[in-house]
């Protein structure tokens, strides 16, 4: 039997990642993808996006439904394995 590990979340919940990094179109289309692979509703996710003041970061806030804590390992690896990806929380 497989071992459950222990979690502070309750499934499905709404949860908001936040991932920083280099001012690039790109980046904001690698979120998007990212989402799209690894959530069961993608398009219900509400994506903002602002750009710092100097213009050389951005910070992309996606909020989403959650459905299990191994969606959310896939999501924050895939992102974070991006090296235009300074910071995902």
């Amino acid at each position: 039997m497989a071992q459950e590990k222990e979690t502070h979340f309750e499934f499905p919940c709404t949860f908001p990642i936040k991932v920083m990094g280099e001012h690039d179109a790109g980046l904001e289309n690698f979120v998007r993808d990212a989402l799209e692979k690894h959530l069961k509703a993608p398009e219900s996710a509400e994506i903002n996006v602002r750009a710092s003041s100097n213009g050389k970061f951005i910070s992309i806030t996606a909020t989403f439904t959650a459905h299990s804590l191994e969606e959310l390992n896939a999501l924050y690896e895939t992102i974070t394995s991006n090296p235009k990806v300074k910071m995902a929380i």
